[in-house]
């Protein structure tokens, strides 16, 4: 044997662990040219080439998700799309939550998140379920679905969602109805449907967002409010508006405890509130413009009526009910673009900037009441601007900044004129977007001095205490000051510096005011809002994504995370295996042609076979690689190839026409071609010149299907007969004489497939079978209706999906006949579907790859629904093989991601084959191909990018012993019960095996030779030992004759017989067997059977003298006829010889026995009639058989 490490394939399918941090802010360990894979018969993933190395593919920013338990999650991307990650602020502690989508698409199709007491609710789609809400803590292990249990497998979550007292609703859109309201604790046990609409979807108006007012939830779907208190009854419509206008929205909010909510379309919106009550659903007004703020359960809002330059806004209040909404200031003003802004609140005047033509934009303040509501002061005197800006409270007063006549001042105001005064002047105006941000006990804003430029400035509420926190970028342009996030009591924002962004943070003094991260080009700043206060950011440097976590308190803080980047990916393709080596084509991103590259599964064996200088743009890459007769035949462009690996050359066959398809047809290689107006078949031999034409067709190229299908030693393909206004179904074995049509089809065939001497195919919405014959294509009326799909052929038996009406769509077989063409199973009880991925036939044993709604799976099948069981799981995979005694896919789970797996047969779960992208991200394996002991495929690493890669794996099978334990009798056969115990073992494998029928058992029952096999599967193949116990414990039955008489000198026939449930022969022996002298006698038989169990059974037998007949004559004159000599003087009684009484004789006389005696009966004759009276009353006691 060769001999590899020998490591066990452990790792069950959904293992569930924490996963591995990174070690430092460097982030995830480098694969370079090998990654650590488990063993058991398995060696490392290694990198054959890295083909590509010409671009570099930079990742995405991070993008902050929510915060929940101390952690942060955010979207990364990587290999794996757009996954959720988590971070507790440590590098060792920022990982990858899961890859809960396989492969490259990711699964986070929005951002939004709901927290969820210290978890929280993510929407992700795993590529089964679609897309559902998820609950985390962080974890991996913490993980997990919600399930919607009845809800229609394509249907989706939407981002309207919220948490009311410890219950997290959600909708669910199936596409039919506007909405299915959903509540959930975070359990399976706690999750069901609540109610959905009894109304068609309208347009596009689906559910967009649930609120909350106290203990009852509100949402609305197109024109309609409804209501729900958590349960299904309490769930109903509340309030229609306008029923007749099903294109209307309600946008739904909360204000001052009570729902509000905007009703319309497009440009036109009123505003309404709601008690919870039909009655209770009032309008406000209409043509809204601005909600201006909230105090208490008063709501002031604007309404802006004319356009232009000439507008009149009117300022109103309301508490949501009827007759409480006032009329509190009308101005007419010249401004387009300015609203009401809220700056705050001291006592019990609101402040607000609010523009008028007489005094243009400047500070008012409102009661509440209309008298109340005025001027605030004219800052700017006239109808110029002060511009004021968004302000903040600190302490008992409102600030807020403004332009002046020459500049621009931080403002302080107690809500009289008198009290608002300018508390520090600038030179310059205020910069565009400024606001006052309250940090601590500082105000923080952005101003100019005239000199410095835009910097920070903090104040506390003084001239004296209003100062700037620094000169960022030293000089007159200033900082360029943006993206300001308040986090906890530190201000994170960043800063232009030396022509570099910057990230700043400061708690609004000039000693807590630092640069946290110098970071080039691009930044994004997002806030973490978790218990600690921490601003999350992501930015990219040297074309690495990089991530921090900052608290503000630490000067040019490390990454927590570096995201490893791609060199660019060759994305190899055209995998062949021939014999002990493989071929691909990689796509090295140069202006020639790709290369054909063989490999014999190492890096020193993989190299360019044939190189061909073309360029790209006109030939296009090698495609459909196929060895026939020696060559290695490919497609190039529109031209047909035969290569010679050895020598490294390619000729091409060029037809001034278009390639379409090739296969071998017999000893023939076939093409089919199309030039316009005709397509065309061909055989070829290597050369231009050995090219023949054996049948053209006019047509476009439209109207035949562009591929050869392989029945047998012919080729079938199909066009469209113009003339006849049918498909023609045609074969050829590549000659003239031996293209022939077999059939016309109404549509055109689709999902052609083939295996053997078969094909099938679908047309006219029923599954079709042929033979290539006209005779042998007929169509399988089963499945007329059932929309047959996902053709797959394995072990001779077509496997295909079809619906039922009450089923939905589920697996069925066919072997070519009517009778054979059934369902297999329902996998998905009810209307639920499963899609057949793969099949494959493994040693004799057919096994399907399937997809329901709870995930990927694998399933032994005979084709009966009897004979088919699912024997593991399989998530995320899509695609199956086998190789040796194993069964390979590309399963998934959260520990490593999509990976390569293996099922050995009697296993109870898949394991891992290899990691080759370590850690819980996926390489997403491509089909494997075989070159000798290793298999060869692409993957994705970081930084290789998708390039191929090797795996050597076990190719000796697995060696089976047993071990019979017993007490062993004759014949071979055991007299006790019998343990029997198989053993199987696997030098290269270990532990890593399979086994079916290998568990110890006892044949505790008799049987003439029980047959017990013991198949022991790993990666090296499959060995099958069966051993064959004879056990037999119970004797024979032997059966005695009743006693019996015999006359002496008798050749004894007693009868005995024996019978046997093991042995239909068991040997009798009568003791004794020999001729017996006169008397009685005892006889004892005996059975015996081949495993030497016997039975004895007896009986008596009485041998009686023997009587000699009488050869003399009587004293007479007549012949004796007696059977003694007679010697007697007496008339002889007997006959003469022929029967008649003798001359001169009566009859007996007085004194003859009647015997034949003669004499006065005194001799021994006379005496035999007593003789034999005795022995019969000897006798006649009861007779028995005696058994031993």
């Amino acid at each position: 044997m060769r001999l590899l490490p020998v490591f066990a394939l452990l790792l069950p399918v959904l293992v569930s662990c924490s996963l591995p941090g990174t070690e430092e802010a460097s982030a995830r360990p480098a694969l370079a040219h090998s990654a650590e894979g488990l063993t058991g018969g398995v060696g490392p993933p290694v990198l054959l080439g890295d083909y590509r190395t010409s671009g570099v593919y930079t990742q995405d920013n991070a993008d902050f998700m929510g915060a929940a338990g101390g952690k942060v999650f955010f979207r990364n991307a990587d290999s794996n799309g757009f996954e959720p990650w988590v971070t507790d602020g440590t590098p060792e502690g920022t990982h990858l939550l899961a890859d809960f989508n396989p492969g490259s698409s990711g699964s986070l199709y929005f951002l939004r998140t709901v927290p969820f007491g210290s978890r929280l609710m993510l929407p992700l789609h795993d590529g089964v379920h679609g897309l559902r809400w998820w609950v985390s803590d962080g974890t991996p292990e913490g993980t997990r679905l919600i399930n919607t249990p009845g809800a229609d497998p394509t249907s989706v979550v939407t981002p309207a969602a919220v948490v009311m007292n410890g219950i997290f609703y959600f909708i669910v859109d199936n596409g039919v109805l506007a909405w299915e309201l959903w509540r959930s604790d975070g359990t399976d046990e706690g999750t069901w449907r609540l109610a959905e609409s009894q109304y068609g979807q309208y347009n596009h108006h689906e559910v967009d967002s649930l609120e909350v007012v106290g203990d009852v939830l509100y949402f609305s779907s197109s024109n309609k409010l409804y209501r729900s208190d958590g349960t299904s009854e309490g769930t109903r419509l509340v309030y229609a508006v306008n029923d007749s206008a099903h294109s209307l929205e309600l946008d739904l909010f909360v204000l001052g405890g009570r729902l509000y909510f905007f009703s319309g379309y497009s440009s036109n919106w009123s505003l309404w509130s709601s008690d919870g009550t039909g009655p209770g659903t009032l309008f406000i007004t209409s043509a809204w413009s601005n909600l201006v703020g909230v105090d208490g359960d008063r709501v002031f809002f604007e309404k802006v009526s004319g356009s232009g330059s000439s507008r009149t806004q009117s300022l109103y209040v309301t508490r949501g009910v009827a007759g409480s909404t006032t009329l509190l200031k009308s101005v007419s003003s010249n401004a387009s673009w300015n609203y009401a802004q809220l700056f705050g609140k001291v006592g019990d005047q609101l402040i607000f900037g609010w523009s008028s033509s007489a005094a243009g934009s400047e500070p008012w303040r409102t009661d509440g009441t209309t008298a109340g509501t005025v001027l605030l002061k004219d800052l700017v005197p006239g109808t110029a601007s002060s511009e004021p800006v968004r302000g903040a409270v600190l302490g008992d007063s409102v600030y807020f900044l403004s332009d002046t006549a020459t500049g621009s001042a931080l403002w302080r105001t107690d809500g009289t004129a008198d009290g608002t005064v300018e508390v520090k002047a600038f030179t310059a105006k205020l910069p565009a977007g400024t606001e006052l941000r309250k940090v601590g006990a500082a105000l923080v804003f952005v101003a100019n001095d005239g000199v410095t430029g835009d910097e920070p400035w903090a104040s506390d509420g003084t001239a004296d205490g209003t100062l700037p926190l620094g000169d960022l970028n030293p000089g007159a342009a200033g900082s360029a000051l943006a993206e300001f996030v308040v986090t906890g009591t530190r201000l994170h924002f960043l800063a232009t510096v030396g022509g570099k962004k910057e990230v700043w943070a400061t708690d609004g003094t000039v000693a807590g005011t630092r640069r946290v991260r110098a970071v080039d080009p691009t930044l994004y700043l997002a806030y973490a809002s978790d218990t600690l206060g921490r601003a999350f950011f992501s930015a990219v440097e040297d074309n690495q994504a990089r991530l921090w976590l900052s608290d503000g308190t630490v000067t040019d803080l490390p990454p927590l995370l570096v995201m490893p980047v791609s060199n660019g990916s060759s994305n190899p393709v055209e995998f062949l295996s021939v014999g002990a080596t493989a071929y691909f084509v990689p796509d090295q991103d140069t202006p020639r042609v790709d290369p054909i590259v063989r490999t014999d599964g190492t890096p020193a064996g993989t190299r360019e076979v044939i190189a061909l200088h073309y360029g790209r743009s006109s030939e296009g890459d090698p495609a459909r690689l196929t060895l026939f007769n020696g060559k290695l035949w490919f497609k190039l462009g529109f031209g047909l190839y035969a290569g010679d690996p050895e020598a490294g050359t390619a000729t091409g066959i060029q037809m001034s026409q278009n390639l379409s398809d090739f296969k071998p047809a017999g000893t023939k290689l076939v093409g089919l071609w199309w030039q316009s107006p005709n397509f065309q078949l061909w055989t070829h031999t290597g050369s231009a010149t050995g090219s023949t034409r054996i049948a053209s067709y006019y047509d476009s190229p439209f109207t035949f299907l562009a591929r050869l299908v392989p029945v047998g030693d012919s080729l079938l393909y199909s066009y469209l007969n113009t003339s006849a206004g049918r498909w023609d179904l045609l074969r050829t074995n590549g000659t003239s004489s031996g293209t022939v049509r077999v059939a016309q089809l109404l549509t055109a065939p689709e999902s052609v497939t083939s295996a053997g001497s078969l094909a099938f195919y679908v047309t006219g919405g029923a599954l079709w079978r042929t033979d290539a014959t006209a005779s042998g294509t007929l169509a399988l009326t089963a499945t007329q209706g059932r929309a047959p799909e996902n053709l797959q052929v394995a072990g001779g038996l077509l496997f295909f999906t079809a619906t039922e009406s009450g089923v939905g769509r589920e697996p069925w077989v066919s072997d070519g006949t009517q009778a054979g063409t059934h369902r297999v199973a329902d996998f998905q009880p009810g209307a639920g579907s499963t899609t057949l991925v793969a099949a494959v036939l493994h040693h004799g044993t057919r096994y399907l790859l399937l997809r329901d709604w709870e995930g990927a799976f694998l399933v032994r099948t005979d084709g009966t629904p009897a004979g088919t069981v699912k024997v593991a799981e399989a998530p995320g995979a899509t695609w199956l093989v086998s190789r040796g005694g194993a069964l390979l896919f590309d399963g998934a789970d959260r520990a490593s991601g999509q990976e390569p797996r293996v099922y050995l047969p009697g296993a109870s779960a898949a394991t891992l084959l290899a990691d080759v992208n370590p850690g819980p991200a996926s390489s997403a394996p491509g089909v494997p191909v075989f070159a000798g002991s290793r298999l060869v495929f692409a993957a994705t690493t970081m930084p290789e990018g998708r390039e191929p890669f090797a795996v050597e794996v076990d190719t000796t099978p697995p060696t089976v012993s047993h071990v019979l334990e017993g007490t062993l009798g004759r014949g071979g056969f055991y007299r006790s019960d019998v343990s029997v115990r198989f053993t199987a073992t696997d030098v290269e494998s270990g532990t890593a095996l399979g086994t079916l029928g290998c568990e110890p058992l006892m044949v505790t029952s008799d049987t003439p030779g029980q047959a017990i096999t013991c198949t022991a599967s790993s990666l090296g193949g499959v060995t099958t030992r069966t051993v064959t116990v004879r056990r037999d414990l119970t004797p024979p039955q032997v059966t005695c004759p009743q006693d019996l008489v015999v006359t002496e000198g008798a050749t004894p026939a007693y009868g005995v017989t024996a019978m046997d449930v093991i042995d239909a022969s068991p040997v009798v022996a009568v003791t004794p067997a020999n001729v017996l002298p006169v008397g009685q006698h005892v006889i004892r038989a005996e059975a015996t059977d081949a495993a030497g169990n016997s039975a004895t059974c007896q009986f008596q037998v009485t041998v009686l003298a023997r009587v000699e007949a009488d050869a003399g004559t009587d004293a007479g004159t007549g012949t004796d006829a007696g059977v003694i000599p007679d010697a007697g003087t007496a008339t002889d009684a007997g006959t003469n010889g022929n029967g008649t009484p003798p001359p001169g004789g009566a009859g007996p006389g007085d004194a003859d026995s009647g015997c034949g005696c003669s004499g006065s009966g005194s001799n021994s004759a006379a005496s035999i009639p007593l003789l034999l009276f005795g022995l019969s009353w000897l006798t006649g006691r009861r007779r028995m058989a005696q058994r031993q």
